[in-house]
């Protein structure tokens, strides 16, 4: 349901004032497949390295801070 993830996160974006980026699979590519396919996504802008990965089929409150 790619539809209702992007709606949710489009509003988190302008709750919270942040950028979510996301891709979905053509095929199912497992764990790691989708950390490779966003890959260019995660090196934009970053001169840090620094990102975090979720599982979407988990939903709670992490301490980032």
């Amino acid at each position: 349901m790619p539809e209702v993830m992007k709606t949710a996160c489009a509003e988190y974006e302008v709750k919270f004032g942040i950028k979510i980026s996301m891709s979905l699979e053509s095929v199912p590519l497992g764990t790691a497949g989708p950390i490779k396919l966003a890959e260019s996504i995660l090196r934009e802008n970053n001169e840090s390295g620094l990102f975090f990965v979720f599982n979407s089929d988990v939903i709670c409150e992490y301490p980032l801070d």
